[in-house]
């Protein structure tokens, strides 16, 4: 008898290490730009990073959490991917609907970002910056 073989497919990751010190700074950043509603603790910002949340976080805004992750990943912080991480992995909820974020969702709203701008995203911007420097050993 022949066998069959199944391909295991693993979840796509982000491909990071945050070490304590940035677990800390974008715990502080998401919340104080009020990224996710309620605030967001350190344990579960490992879980988002690790892709092993509980539940969902809920976005408060999907431009705001489109263009940290975009950030992110401009830095080389994590994986070029992380638009498919987050629609493979179920890990955010859409502002406007209890609906969860998918790629093309976080795609427009990255695209809306980059067409009207605002300071909150200079904020982000810096605050991504200094989670960047922090990251050495």
């Amino acid at each position: 008898l022949g066998s069959i073989e199944v391909a295991f497919t693993p979840k796509p990751d982000f491909q990071c290490y945050f070490n304590s010190l940035q677990i800390s700074l974008i715990t502080h950043i998401v919340n104080d730009v009020h990224l996710f509603a309620p605030n967001v603790s350190e344990t579960e910002i490992k879980a988002l990073f690790a892709c092993s949340l509980k539940y969902p976080l809920k976005s408060t805004s999907n431009r705001r959490v489109a263009f940290f992750f975009d950030a992110l990943c401009e830095y080389k912080l994590i994986s070029a991917r992380w638009q498919h991480v987050i629609d493979k992995n179920g890990l955010i909820l859409s502002s406007a609907k209890n609906t969860l974020l998918n790629s093309s969702k976080l795609s427009t709203a990255l695209n809306e970002v980059k067409i009207n701008g605002g300071c909150i995203y200079r904020t982000i911007k810096l605050y991504v910056q200094k989670i960047a420097v922090s990251g050495g050993i």
